[in-house]
């Protein structure tokens, strides 16, 4: 059932504190507001011009213009966006692989889990590489009886840059738009994965996994620019 809009004073006074928000925003971190005045310019157009008619009031004290709920709660979505950060949006159950792991447990895995990327860790968990489905493809091709094979016996296969996309290390309270633009950097390889460590730094542990899905899940837009959750 869709909820009804309301118009009511309550309604533009949240729209009103909502502002407000934005515009601490932008003065405390101008280069989040600014890659998110990018990606939702016309929607923060829209808020600009409405702010700017309910800053005259009617004789009586009352404003204008009401502002409807669906308005606030769209702003409310964008404001809750801006402030993720990327260790809130990634996985931190995290299936990996030792050096002394069997190849066979990443052919189950991929087949099995679907994943398309496993990464190898150490005892310290740093990150050692990552195995994907299309590298193991290509060994197969090359060595018999490869899944009786531990993952240590091809390590420079698996190493980062080796490997046919980019893998970039972020730290942990890193905000979600920094991620956002690292996977949509233009490039002779794409970003795959990222790692995120405490500061950022590939000789940390790791703490969790970002993908360009677990962004979309929390980014997802319907025609309007309004942010949706991932059925």
């Amino acid at each position: 059932m869709i909820k009804a809009m309301e118009y009511t004073k309550e309604t533009t006074d949240r729209f009103l504190n909502l502002y407000r928000q934005l515009e601490a925003i932008r003065g405390n971190n101008p280069a989040l507001f600014a890659y998110y005045q990018r990606k939702y310019g016309h929607q923060f157009e829209q808020f600009r011009a409405l702010r700017n008619l309910l800053s005259h009031e009617e004789y009586g004290g009352g404003y204008p213009i009401a502002i409807s709920s669906q308005i606030v709660s769209s702003f409310q979505r964008i404001l809750e966006q801006m402030g993720l950060s990327a260790y809130e949006v990634s996985t931190k159950r995290i299936e990996s692989l030792q050096e002394r792991s069997l190849l066979s447990e990443a052919f189950s895995l991929f087949a099995d889990k679907g994943y398309g990327y496993l990464p190898i860790l150490s005892q310290k968990k740093t990150v050692l590489g990552v195995i994907t489905p299309q590298k193991l493809i290509s060994l197969q091709s090359k060595v018999e009886g490869l899944p009786t094979y531990k993952v240590s016996s091809f390590l420079p296969e698996f190493s980062l840059g080796s490997q046919s996309k980019r893998f970039h290390f972020l730290r942990r309270n890193a905000p979600l738009y920094e991620a956002e633009e690292l996977f949509l950097q233009a490039g002779s390889k794409r970003v795959g994965l990222l790692f995120l460590t405490e500061h950022g730094k590939e000789e940390e542990s790791l703490l969790s996994l970002l993908s360009v899905y677990d962004v979309l899940k929390k980014t997802r837009k319907d025609s309007e620019g309004r942010s949706l959750p991932l059925e």
